[in-house]
């Protein structure tokens, strides 16, 4: 049989109290000593004041008792006290072994950096482009949503439904499964996979290493250079509605050299000038 401790430092004074009291009321006045000395009281007046019903001689001489017994035997060790024999038997609890220098220094490797599509939109070095003309330099690199559209088309990312009227860009199976990317929580807590979309805000990004490869796979140079081959910016526009016309308006009219509300307007038309249906804006 056990006697059960909620502390180790109570151990030492519990078992002192068994083996030399020899009436309850020894015995409770020893527990008493104890239980405020570990509330931190270490005044003898207070202590007979607390137990003004007991002889205050007695008291005095139990709490200093008590005291000097638990300094003597405060320490690191902890007590398994044992009823049977009246004998309390130390136990020491293991030590933690004390780490290297280098365990102690060791940092977690860090996690694979990624870029979002704003970034690589950012990338000027990445869209450089010969041959186009003057006055539409400002065309020569996508901006972020035309890039992002660029990636939808060409399966590098995918909209996914989110609330009612709200879509989520995700990179897609190409994506991930190639080792292009991967859609990234910033909180670090979550991941869509495990916490489901609605408790997960992921988006996506390309491997620094990759990004070059997802970029040539756009044919953003190629595109620069078929609209460069036609003189009449309506033949750049009909050129772009045919093969192009997922791009946004902005980037359009760039390339084309067309003022916004022609673009708009050829958008508009279910069925354009240039053959194919409206798209988004």
């Amino acid at each position: 049989m056990h006697l059960p401790l909620n502390q180790s430092q109570q151990a030492p004074v519990v078992c002192y109290a068994l083996q030399q009291g020899t009436t309850p009321d020894t015995l409770r006045i020893r527990l008493s000593a104890h239980d405020m000395i570990m509330d931190g009281c270490s005044d003898v007046a207070e202590a007979q004041h607390r137990l003004y019903r007991d002889d205050p001689h007695l008291v005095a001489s139990i709490f200093t008792e008590t005291q000097r017994n638990r300094d003597a035997h405060f320490g690191p060790a902890s007590y398994d006290c044992a009823y049977d024999g009246m004998s309390c038997t130390p136990y020491v609890a293991a030590k933690r072994p004390r780490l290297s220098k280098s365990a102690r220094n060791h940092k977690p490797a860090k996690t694979q950096k990624g870029l979002t599509v704003s970034e690589i939109a950012e990338d000027a070095a990445l869209w450089q482009t010969d041959g186009f003309w003057a006055g539409a330099d400002k065309a020569a690199t996508p901006s972020a949503e035309a890039v992002r559209r660029l990636m939808i088309e060409h399966g590098w990312l995918t909209t996914a439904p989110y609330g009612r009227n709200q879509a989520r860009t995700l990179a897609t199976d190409k994506t991930i499964n190639g080792g292009y990317g991967d859609n990234i929580d910033p909180s670090a807590i979550h991941s869509i996979r495990l916490s489901g979309a609605k408790r997960s805000f992921p988006f996506p990004v390309f491997w620094t290493a990759r990004v070059p490869e997802v970029v040539a796979s756009l044919g953003w140079p190629q595109i620069i250079s078929n609209v460069s081959a036609f003189p009449r910016k309506q033949e750049r526009l009909g050129w772009l509605m045919n093969r192009h016309a997922y791009l946004p308006t902005n980037t359009l009219s760039d390339l084309s050299g067309m003022a916004l509300a022609s673009v708009k307007r050829a958008k508009a038309k279910p069925t354009n000038n240039y053959g194919v249906s409206s798209v988004k804006p």
